[in-house]
């Protein structure tokens, strides 16, 4: 099946399986096998496009207390899918105003989810982020951007997420060990322990 610049409307749903709203114009190529092991492949891609509702955008979302994550108006959304019988893997990549997010997984029988799960967001929609709006303050953090590794586990429809080590968190910890020694506000030390270790 050969996509050329068509609304989505609801045949990425169809395709996908996708459950939270989804809008833009769409174009790639799909290819389904139905014979011997029934197969569903493709590469797409999406521009100008919404995403709404998503459970992996919802749980980055409460992680850093940002509400707007949960819906995001994006240029661009490229996926490259296998859908083997139960079985579905995907790379996700998607580009938005001061977001990127990386997402390589694979959904299993009874909608087990593992993956890796990447979030890049710039420091002035961090500001949106009460506690590290904070916590960049005290560790003088300077840089545009940040990223976050994650690993994604759990179900479709109920996924967490785990910080994975990265150089942002182990400046936090860093800090965490100066501040220990220093005197700062109890309520600090509590919020970086929490991040630490999620």
């Amino acid at each position: 099946i050969y996509l050329d610049n068509a609304e989505i409307d609801y045949l990425a749903k169809e395709l996908l399986s996708i459950q939270y709203q989804l809008s833009g114009i769409i174009s790639g190529n799909v290819f389904v096998n139905s014979k011997g092991k029934k197969t569903i492949s493709g590469e797409i891609q999406i521009t100008n496009g919404l995403i709404d509702n998503n459970e992996v955008l919802i749980a980055v979302s409460d992680f850093f207390g940002i509400p707007s994550l949960k819906r995001i108006n994006f240029s661009n959304l490229k996926v490259n899918f296998q859908k083997l019988w139960d079985k579905y893997n995907a790379e996700i990549r998607l580009f938005a105003k001061d977001i990127e997010v990386f997402l390589s997984s694979g959904f299993l029988v009874d909608k087990v989810i593992d993956g890796y799960l990447s979030v890049k967001l710039s420091t002035s929609l961090m500001d949106e982020s009460p506690r590290f709006k904070r916590l960049f303050k005290y560790i003088g953090y300077k840089e545009p951007t940040v990223s976050f590794p994650f690993k994604l586990k759990g179900y479709a429809d109920r996924p967490r997420i785990e910080w994975l080590q990265n150089e942002f968190k182990e400046k936090l910890q860093d800090f965490l060990s100066e501040a220990n020694k220093r005197l700062l506000q109890e309520e600090l030390n509590k919020v970086v322990e929490d991040l630490v270790n999620n």
